[in-house]
């Protein structure tokens, strides 16, 4: 019978890798809703609180401005089915077989950059951008836009 040879400095090299992988995904997203929603400034997503759901699940809220007005509501678990704004031919190209129009794809992709390493990769809502209500809890989680896409050039006020 072979013996395995994996080794944990290899598997170690993998899970780096992975989350290198995830953590430059962050950006793209965040270009990709900057090129749909100019004046947005975060992606907001919440964790699930309820116990049907497994601990610390991924979803969508909205999209605001920096001072937390409400750009676009998003379905909290991606099923919407009215698209997401088009977005250049560049960045849709960026996601490959996903649809950068999809909230459900949108919702997956970040769920399984969560999932590599949980509370990593997403930082919370700064309080200026919180609604009335929010600054007494951990959530919501806030991934900023950015100020110009890199792709597109387009530059909005955040």
């Amino acid at each position: 019978m072979p013996l395995n040879k994996a080794t944990v400095s290899a598997f170690d090299d993998a899970l780096a890798k992975l989350a290198t992988a995830a953590r430059a995904l962050i950006p793209m997203i965040a270009e990709t809703l900057h090129a749909q929603f100019p004046t947005g400034a975060y992606l907001v997503l919440t964790r699930s609180k309820d116990p049907g759901h497994a601990d610390d699940v991924l979803f969508l809220n909205s999209v605001r401005d920096a001072s937390g007005g409400i750009v676009c509501w998003l379905d909290p678990s991606g099923g919407a089915l009215d698209p997401l704004p088009a977005v250049p031919p560049e960045i849709a190209a960026r996601w490959g077989d996903s649809d950068p129009r999809s909230q459900r794809d949108l919702l997956d992709l970040l769920q399984a950059v969560d999932a590599v390493d949980r509370y990593t990769f997403f930082d919370w809502l700064p309080d200026e951008a919180r609604r009335p209500g929010e600054s007494d809890y951990r959530e919501p989680i806030g991934v900023p836009l950015p100020c110009q896409c890199r792709v597109s050039g387009e530059c909005a006020p955040c």
